[in-house]
C-alpha cells in the first residue's frame, strides 16, 4: 500500500523527481516474469557465462532513462520527454528485432557492430544471447516508460494507442535499411570508405525513420518538427535583427504546428468555438461571436489555414532578410545562397498569387534543378523542372522537415 500512496501523492506534484519516477517503475522487470512470452526469454538468457543478474542490469541501464525525464523542469516536459525515449527505444528495438533473423553470425555479429557499436564492445561472446538480451532489455523499458506515463502522466498529456503501427513501420525502415548495409559489404572498424558509405547511402536510409517520428509525433504526440528552443516570439516591439526575424518565423510556424497537433490528437475540439471572444486592441475591442454550428471539419481546415499562413510568413520573412543582408537574388555571389534563394522567393511567389491556394507560378529561366546544401549535411534537390501550375505540396521543398532546417540555415547566414 505505501508503493500505492506514493503514486498517488506523485500525481499532483508539479514535476516527478528522480525517486517517484524510480518508484513509479521498480516492480516492471517482475510483471515481466510473469508473462508468459518474456519469460520464457529471460529464461533462456540464464545460461549466459558468466552469469547475468539480468533485473539489477536492467535496472542500472534504465536509470540514465529515468534520469533524463527527471532533469526536465516541468511535468508536462517530463511527459514529452518520456515519449520520446519511447520512440527511441521502439526504433532501436525493431533494428535489433531484425539483426535476431539473421542466420549467417559472421555478417550478424558484423551488423552489430556497426549499428550497436556499444554493445559490439561488451565483449559478450555470444552474439545471439547479446543481441537478443538488449533486444528484451528496450521492451521492458517500454513497458516500464508506457506504465510510467499511464500512472503519471496521462492526466497532463494523453498517451497515444499507434505503437502497433509505429512499431510496424519501424520494422520496415530498418529491414530496408540493414539489406542495404548489407549489400555494401562494408562491416569492421571505422575507415574512410565505410564513412563514406554511411554518408551516402546508410544516413539517406535512417532519414525515413526520422519522417516517420516527425509525422507520428506530429499527428499523435504533439510534437512539431525540430524547431529551436531558443527563438522567441516577438511581439513587434522589441529590437529587430534579421537573424530575429527569421527566428520568429521559425517561432510562429512552430506554434501553429502545435496548434494543429493539439486539434488532431484532440485536445483542442470545436468547443472553442462555443463561447463569444473579445479581443482588445486598445480601442473598445473586437467581439468575435459564438459560433455553435461549428463541426470537427472547421477547425481542422482553419487550423490547415493557419499552418499555411505561417508557412508562407516564413518563406516572405527569409526572402525580406536576405535581400535586405545580401542585397538582391540576382546578384548574389555565393552559388549556394543563391539556390536557397531561388527556392525560397519562388514559394513566396507562388502564396502571393494565391495565398489559400497557393499555385506554383515558375517563370522559364527559373524552370530547374537546384541541389540545396545546408550547414548541418542536410541535402535537397529544388526541382522546378515542371513545377509551373502544380499546387504547393511540402514535400516539393523537402517536406516541413527540411523547411525548418533551412530556417535555421538562414539565420545563422544572417546573424
Amino acid at each position: 500500500m505505501g508503493i500505492l500512496w506514493h503514486a498517488l501523492f506523485a500525481r499532483f506534484k508539479p514535476r516527478l523527481s528522480l525517486v517517484d519516477l524510480q518508484r513509479a517503475t521498480e516492480d516492471t522487470f517482475e510483471v515481466c516474469l510473469r508473462n508468459a512470452e518474456t519469460s520464457a526469454m529471460f529464461e533462456a538468457l540464464k545460461k549466459t557465462d558468466p552469469p547475468i543478474d539480468h533485473p539489477s542490469r536492467w535496472r542500472d541501464e534504465f536509470q540514465p532513462s529515468l534520469e533524463r525525464i527527471a532533469s526536465k523542469p516541468s511535468r508536462k516536459s517530463q511527459a514529452a520527454e518520456c515519449r520520446n525515449i519511447l520512440i527511441e527505444g521502439t526504433e532501436k528495438r525493431s533494428l535489433l528485432w531484425v539483426l535476431i533473423g539473421i542466420d549467417d553470425a559472421d555478417i550478424r555479429e558484423a551488423l552489430v557492430q556497426t549499428f550497436f557499436e556499444d554493445l559490439a564492445l561488451q565483449g559478450v561472446r555470444d552474439m545471439v544471447q547479446l543481441v537478443t538480451k538488449q533486444y528484451l532489455y528496450y521492451l521492458v523499458d517500454g513497458i516500464a516508460l508506457t506504465i510510467l506515463h499511464t500512472q503519471q502522466f496521462d492526466s497532463t498529456i494523453k498517451i497515444a494507442s499507434f505503437d502497433a503501427t509505429y512499431d510496424a513501420m519501424c520494422k520496415v525502415s530498418a529491414e530496408i535499411m540493414v539489406k542495404k548495409v548489407m549489400a555494401s559489404r562494408m562491416f569492421g572498424p571505422e575507415t574512410p570508405e565505410r564513412q563514406a558509405y554511411r554518408q551516402e547511402v546508410v544516413e539517406p536510409l535512417e532519414r525515413p525513420l526520422e519522417k516517420i517520428r516527425t509525422r507520428s509525433s506530429l499527428r499523435r504526440l504533439s510534437n512539431c518538427p525540430p524547431c529551436p528552443a531558443r527563438p522567441s516570439m516577438e511581439n513587434g516591439y522589441g529590437i529587430v535583427t534579421p537573424a530575429n526575424k527569421i527566428a520568429t518565423a521559425q517561432a510562429t510556424l512552430g506554434l501553429a504546428m502545435r496548434l494543429s497537433a493539439e486539434v488532431e490528437a484532440g485536445r483542442i475540439g470545436k468547443g472553442i468555438y462555443c463561447r463569444d471572444v473579445t479581443i482588445i486592441t486598445g480601442g473598445p475591442g473586437v467581439r468575435l461571436p459564438a459560433f455553435p454550428e461549428a463541426t470537427d471539419a472547421d477547425l481542422k481546415n482553419g487550423i490547415f489555414n493557419v499552418v499555411l499562413i505561417a508557412l508562407s510568413a516564413s518563406a516572405l520573412t527569409v526572402d525580406e532578410t536576405l535581400d535586405e543582408v545580401f542585397g538582391k537574388a540576382a546578384s548574389d555571389s555565393d552559388p549556394s545562397r543563391a539556390r536557397i534563394r531561388v527556392m525560397v522567393n519562388q514559394l513566396l511567389n507562388a502564396f502571393a498569387h494565391n495565398p489559400w491556394r497557393p499555385r506554383w507560378m515558375v517563370f522559364q529561366r527559373y524552370r530547374n534543378a537546384y541541389p540545396i546544401t545546408l550547414d548541418d549535411g542536410s541535402t535537397f534537390t529544388f526541382d522546378a523542372t515542371n513545377l509551373d501550375g502544380q499546387r504547393v505540396m511540402p514535400e516539393q521543398v523537402g517536406g516541413f522537415e527540411f523547411w525548418v532546417r533551412l530556417l535555421q540555415h538562414c539565420e545563422k547566414l544572417v546573424s
